[in-house]
């Protein structure tokens, strides 16, 4: 019997054979604003407490986490909604606070005729990150399609049906 005030007690481990249906949930953190991160995470407590059933055996996976990002199966949503709350956002994401990329003007100033700081012949052109950005989305998209990778060869042996559910802002393969 559970007494008020006291931690819930620990839900009992279920059977190989009552498994119905394994799920990974993967978080595309390396590909998800602040900004999104935030509708991630709602959805995904909505997603425990309304679409899980009792024979669900599900993860919850990041892309850009190393060990600490592996939540092991469970069955248990208070574990779930715990991984849920420790999703914060990855500071090598390809996407900063909001989710649309931030408008860039290359502009070029002082041509040598205008303004007091610009000396004859002077002209300074901000820098162009197109290039850098692109290969950095390369690189963070490789590292969300390693992981999904690795979570389908190791969920070959999992019980039930499987299903990989990702979450994500997109990434461009080239």
């Amino acid at each position: 019997k559970n007494v008020v005030g006291a931690p819930p007690l620990p839900v009992p481990p279920v059977r190989r054979e009552h498994i119905q249906r394994t799920l990974a949930v993967v978080v595309d953190d390396l590909s998800l604003s602040v900004e999104s991160l935030y509708y991630v995470k709602r959805s995904l407590h909505t997603f425990v407490d309304e679409a899980l059933a009792s024979g669900d055996l599900v993860a919850l996976v990041r892309t850009g986490g190393s060990l600490d990002g592996l939540q092991p199966f469970t069955t248990d949503r208070r574990v779930l909604h715990a991984a849920i709350d420790n999703l914060k956002w990855n500071t090598f994401s390809r996407n900063g606070v909001e989710s649309f990329e931030a408008v860039n003007q290359f502009v070029k100033i002082g041509d040598g005729s205008h303004g007091p700081q610009a000396g004859p012949g002077t002209s300074i052109v901000t820098a162009d990150f197109t290039t850098l950005n692109a290969f950095r989305g390369q690189v963070t998209a490789a590292g969300a399609i390693g992981s999904l990778h690795l979570l389908i060869e190791g969920a070959r042996n999992m019980p039930g049906r499987k299903a990989v559910l990702l979450l994500t802002e997109g990434f461009v393969l080239l």
